[in-house]
């Protein structure tokens, strides 16, 4: 995995939340891959009539984040979390825009194991279903509700979201599975 200089992304987005124009322009030029990967994963989940398109969900995070100036994240890991945080509700957005269209729509909710591409037998799961189950997540333990996001939303390994958040991959491991386990038990009693 390609790495962006965190000390560049944190340096760019206090400049930026500080009245720095310029800065944002060239923080999109450091961030652009990793925001483009996390769009490209999110939009795996995606029926297959969609029309989304990863530039596209690319330009809707950097219009939420732009809208989003004054927050002051306290390092990259906080950043793309927002960032896919607001990836994440644009989807919802759309989602529910085609279903009131009767066009539907469903992500799949892949396992741990699954590394490449979404298996046929994968269970199909509402889009708006995982986004409430995740905000419920979110009250009852948000560590639990991160790893979730970094995971599905952003696509990142146990071992990167170890690195990230600077947490022992035991730990992330842990959260990991209860986290899962939490959202089976929510969503099958949904």
């Amino acid at each position: 995995m390609k790495r962006e200089p965190s000390g560049d992304i944190t340096n760019l987005l206090h400049a930026w939340s500080d009245g720095d124009d310029e800065a944002f322009g060239r923080l999109a030029e450091v961030v652009y891959e990793r925001l483009r990967r996390i769009a490209a994963h999110a939009l795996r989940y995606e029926s297959a009539g969609h029309i989304l398109q990863t530039t596209g969900l690319i330009h809707e995070a950097f219009l939420g984040l732009m809208r989003q100036r004054n927050h002051k994240y306290e390092n990259r890991e906080d950043f793309f979390k927002t960032a896919a945080l607001i990836i994440r509700r644009f989807l919802l957005d759309e989602y529910r825009r085609r279903k009131s269209q009767k066009a539907g729509g469903h992500i799949q909710f892949v396992e741990e194991e699954a590394a490449g591409d979404v298996p046929d037998d994968t269970d199909a799961l509402d889009y708006e279903d995982l986004y409430e189950a995740l905000e419920a997540l979110r009250k009852v333990n948000p560590q639990w509700a991160d790893v979730v996001d970094l995971k599905i939303i952003i696509g990142l390994t146990l071992e990167e979201i170890a690195e990230v958040t600077g947490v022992g991959i035991a730990t992330v491991t842990r959260r990991w599975r209860a986290a899962r386990a939490w959202l089976r038990k929510w969503l099958d009693e949904s």
